[in-house]
């Protein structure tokens, strides 16, 4: 696998261009779904890393269906087992995982996928959100980021929480919107960074997350639990006392 030449893209196999036709009955039929900022996103060839925040079982499909090209993300090794999703996930670029343990091979997979110039798409929080609040960032990403000079990509799902929480079966008809933020580099980091700094940068690109939740909010009058929760319990949150 090499990576792609800007000037001329490599074909979307047949299996993803199926795959984003369906996306496209959910998220433009089903669903109304608004896309922001996707002249932030790199030119193809470049590593990515997409850092999203997640709420919702619809986060993960509808950051593909905005992207519009082949993306690696990871997914629970059971959901690529099971029989009509399992083969769709793997079209749409999942990497099964192994949860409750780190998985060597699907770091690998991610690495080689970042090295060949394409995209990774992340949740760094590790799991959906309860309640919508934007939980803690591991900082796995941001080793991923020095040991690939990925671009960083702050990525936010607004409204799939009210349309599909936690524990919903099936999502509520109505509207969301997916903005991808303008690009962050690490260059200037080096590659000798401390497991301290590396909680810091994640922490960074936690709040340019955050910052845009509350741009949406803003702008399309929806509330989010994330950007309602008061800053000092924000603080509290990334910095427990004990």
């Amino acid at each position: 696998m090499t990576a792609l030449d800007p000037a001329r893209p490599e074909p979307l196999p047949a299996k993803f261009r199926l795959a984003h036709f369906l996306l496209g009955l959910v998220f433009d039929r089903y669903l109304t779904t608004h896309v922001s900022g996707r002249e932030h996103l790199p030119a193809p060839g470049t590593p990515t890393i997409l850092c999203a925040n997640h709420s919702s079982a619809l986060d993960v499909f509808a950051v593909g269906h905005a992207l519009r090209r082949p993306a690696a993300f990871v997914a629970k090794e059971e959901a690529t087992r099971y029989p009509v999703l399992g083969p769709y996930l793997v079209a749409l670029g999942a990497i099964p995982a192994k949860r409750d343990k780190q998985d060597t091979d699907a770091l690998r997979r991610m690495l080689a996928a970042l090295r060949a110039g394409g995209v990774a798409g992340l949740a760094p929080e590790g799991t959906r959100s309860p309640d919508g609040t934007l939980r803690r960032f591991d900082p796995g990403f941001v080793w991923l980021a020095l040991r690939t000079d990925a671009l960083i990509v702050p990525t936010v799902v607004h409204g799939a929480f009210q349309l599909m929480p936690k524990g919903a079966r099936m999502p509520r008809r109505g509207t969301m919107w997916v903005r991808f933020a303008p690009p962050m580099s690490l260059a200037s980091e080096g590659r000798r960074v401390s497991r301290a700094r590396m909680t810091e940068l994640a922490e960074t690109v936690r709040q340019r997350v955050l910052e845009t939740i509350v741009e949406l909010e803003e702008e399309t009058g929806v509330p989010s639990p994330a950007a309602s929760l008061p800053r000092a319990e924000d603080d509290e949150r990334r910095n427990p006392s004990c």
